[in-house]
């Protein structure tokens, strides 16, 4: 491994989300796992389980953190304290690790003419000076003479071994721009998730809701638009719902889960028995009311206005937002600056074809959320239930469509500011401007105010609607720190071309043998423009081998090319459903997280082709997708002006300008770390499974389409609707009617059935169902 300061090596060894920041890293963290064998191994997982575990390898583990700039002319520290030897044994036994007993540091490699020496090499924590510009290879080697360790209680035997560490000093270093807000803006005041007791939930909801009763309800009384709460964070998952209730959509949700900010935490129901979603808040919104362009991709972040709402659906009837009626997607993209953008101290502005990283924020507002305010449905929207007499009433229904008419406020957060950056290091630099620009017509264009906070910048955003007449509204803004380099930071342009899709099992086949597969179905990518585009929406379509030919499943079919710095992985996303009426099932997914040197490799070896099998939590379709990826027209260089140039000069660091490093965890990083990252587990890219994976665990939970629906009516086993129908045929006049417009709407929904098995699907619930419903609450028969 080579340590240089190029953007793609400033987060080597670290987890990156689509490969934006996360930790800036200068230059590298090197991990190796030797085996005493010959060849170098992975040591296993640790676990719980017991066996034979008298015989296995010794591995070194060693994570050598290099702590310092690599400038020709100064240090850096070679840090291996966390040097251990490891156990590997049979049957997957426990591996103790314990420490080495004795190693020594030797510097192998150098650049002809250096005089470069180690210093403090009987410790952990070495120091090299770096003389000269060129390479350095540094050697760890632990048990040097061989060494006897107790690994589970025996006296083992370990031969040398060791491990290699590539230090490149370079003579100039230019500050690289961060890609992406930290991770949970530690600035921010943070709010705990509200302790909604169980009798409360159980009250608002009436015990459950989704057949005969609200499925949603607002937590509180919904007396206007002025009731909409604001959700802010970054978002996780992000797909097709699987299944709807047919008895209160018009289609299925886009579901979207949001990390939420500090002061958005208080609208996360506490979960007590789900720790690791303790921050985490899901959204809701009908397809058909909410456009592909402005769905999120997962690692965007979104400003969410919409209902705060009780989802008595599925126990205990955790708190949402659903549906939204305004969503504001911020996507960390590259932003181009225009010639025109001239701000102070920029007469000629920053020249041609210049790239920077920024924020393209999509904002959509829409009246209309789907059927579940459209028609005051026994099972849609209303307000909160009470408990009067020993006896649960449901709340009156809130029918749409959904107010728009004020003024909503939101915040775009910038990555840090470039002259933060340099102030870390022992620098101070000339402020960078800030490029604003928005996009689209009809309606108020929207206030942009920018604020601070200590070393945090954002911008303010306010869309005044209070007299806005249309159904819908929409804006783009780009944003960004007009931080230019001449590369363009690496810029590089990829096309993703869809080539064709096997199709084991259209997910006709798993319950009964029926026709082709129903397909309504996506997929996504991080292209910063067209990031959802639909593949299917057909039925009795899918089945054997699909073919994408060229001239209609281009790169520009799913959208522009995707331009992309080379931190930025490349995201690869497939989500729909097979439509089954009453049951719908899951098409699966295919989650692609692939970085540049990967997509170069394949077309290195394999003609740019993927192949990806579909993966999902339960029962669902499965498939491999095949897609072609390859670099696009390179972006070039840009064409810089003078007063770009020099500001770009004024964030070069050289050897002789007193450059620090100030090290946190060890590492000398050019951003604070959030200690938070270390745990964050929530995201969809930390459960990329291997392709043909067909289970997962409880571990992967958010891949799972929708959680067991208990209460609803497309989750619900025959049993428990039986039960409830029963029950409800013996009470109240009211609730008999509620029995007799449910029986109705199963009629319905088998006639309006496209397909004679899916048809048939419906009117064997209905028959079933009928036996428990007196004959006088069925619908006309056939």
């Amino acid at each position: 491994m080579t340590c240089s300061i190029s953007p793609e090596r400033a987060t080597q060894g670290k987890r990156v989300l689509f490969g934006y920041r996360k930790l800036a890293i200068i230059p590298c963290i090197l991990v190796l796992v030797m085996s005493a064998s010959p060849g170098m191994a992975v040591p296993p997982e640790p676990t719980e389980k017991t066996g034979n575990c008298s015989s296995g390898s010794i591995q070194l583990s060693i994570r050598a953190n290099i702590v310092g700039l690599p400038l020709a002319g100064s240090s850096v520290q070679i840090d291996g304290s966390n040097a251990k030897l490891m156990g590997r044994n049979q049957d997957e036994c426990p591996t103790p690790m314990v420490s080495v007993p004795t190693f020594q540091w030797n510097l192998i490699s150098k650049p002809r003419a250096s005089n470069a020496t180690l210093s403090g090499g009987t410790s952990l924590t070495p120091s090299l000076n770096l003389d000269r510009q060129g390479s350095y290879k540094v050697r760890f080697t632990a048990c040097p003479t061989k060494c006897s360790v107790s690994i589970a209680g025996r006296a083992v035997s370990v031969p040398a071994q060791h491990a290699d560490t590539d230090i490149t000093a370079v003579g100039t270093i230019t500050v690289p721009p961060e890609l992406e807000p930290e991770f949970g803006l530690p600035f921010l005041p943070a709010t705990n998730p509200t302790d909604f007791s169980e009798s409360e939930r159980e009250e608002k909801c009436a015990l459950g809701g989704g057949a005969l009763d609200p499925q949603w309800v607002t937590t509180s009384r919904w007396d206007g638009p002025q009731d909409y709460e604001l959700l802010e964070g970054e978002i996780g998952r992000s797909r097709i719902s699987r299944k709807d209730n047919f008895l209160n959509h018009e289609s299925q949700d886009h579901n979207f889960s949001v990390y939420a900010d500090g002061p958005s935490r208080r609208l996360v129901s506490k979960r007590p028995e789900w720790p690791e979603q303790e921050y985490t808040l899901g959204v809701e919104w009908e397809r058909d009311h909410f456009p592909e362009r402005f769905r999120p991709t997962p690692g965007d972040r979104a400003s969410v206005f919409g209902y705060w709402i009780f989802d008595c659906g599925h126990p205990p009837f955790y708190t949402e937002i659903h549906p939204p009626v305004g969503v504001a997607v911020h996507r960390p993209r590259p932003v181009q600056i225009p010639p025109d953008f001239r701000p102070a101290g920029f007469p000629n502005g920053f020249g041609r074809n210049v790239f920077v990283p920024g924020i393209i924020t999509n904002i959509f507002f829409n009246r209309h959320s789907g059927e579940i305010t459209s028609n005051c449905s026994d099972t849609g929207l209303a307000q909160p239930g009470q408990k009067i007499g020993g006896t649960y009433y449901n709340g009156r229904c809130i029918r749409g469509p959904s107010p728009i008419n004020r003024t909503f406020t939101f915040n775009i957060y910038l990555p840090p500011d470039p002259r933060v950056l340099m102030r870390r290091l022992g620098r101070t630099a000339p402020p960078v401007p800030i490029f604003t620009r928005t996009l689209g017509t009809g309606g108020p264009n929207p206030t942009i105010t920018r604020r601070t906070s200590g070393d945090a910048t954002w911008l303010e955003v306010s869309v005044d609607l209070g007299s806005f007449t249309g159904e819908q509204y929409d804006r783009k803004i780009l944003a960004a720190w007009a931080y230019p380099a001449a590369d363009n930071w690496g810029l590089r342009s990829w096309r993703l071309r869809l080539d064709s899709m096997k199709v084991h099992d259209d997910g006709d086949d798993l319950a009964r043998a029926r026709g082709d597969g129903d397909w309504r179905f996506w997929v996504n990518t991080n292209n910063g423009a067209q990031e959802w585009t639909k593949l299917y929406d057909c039925a009795e379509c899918v089945h054997g081998t699909e073919t994408f030919p060229s001239s209609t499943h281009t790169g520009a079919d799913l959208g522009p090319d995707l331009l992309l710095f080379p931190k930025q992985h490349i995201w690869v996303h497939t989500s729909g459903f097979d439509g089954d009426s009453i049951i719908d099932t899951d098409t699966g997914s295919v989650n692609d997280l692939i970085t540049h040197g990967q997509a170069d490799r394949a077309c290195t070896y394999n003609s740019c082709m993927h192949f990806s099998r579909s993966h999902c939590s339960e029962d669902c379709a499965d498939y491999t997708l095949h897609y072609e990826l390859r670099p696009a027209a390179p972006v070039g260089n840009a064409a810089l002006s003078a007063e770009a140039t020099a500001l770009a000069t004024a964030y070069t660091i050289r050897p002789d300008t007193g450059a620090r490093c100030t090290p946190i965890d060890k590492i000398c990083v050019l951003l604070p770390i959030n200690p938070a990252l270390q745990k964050r587990d929530w995201h969809p890219a930390d459960l990329v499974l291997r392709p043909g994976t067909r289970t997962t665990g409880a571990s992967t939970r958010l891949l799972k389409p929708q959680p067991t629906e208990t209460f609803v009516i497309t989750d619900a086993s025959l049993s428990a609707i039986k039960r409830t129908l029963a029950t409800a045929s013996k009470g109240r006049p009211a609730e008999r009617v509620k029995v007799k417009r449910f029986m109705a709407a199963v009629k319905a929904e088998a006639d309006r059935s496209t397909s004679a098995a899916r048809k048939q699907d419906v009117l064997k619930f209905l028959r079933e169902v009928k036996r428990v419903v007196p004959r006088q609450l069925h619908p006309p028969s056939d």
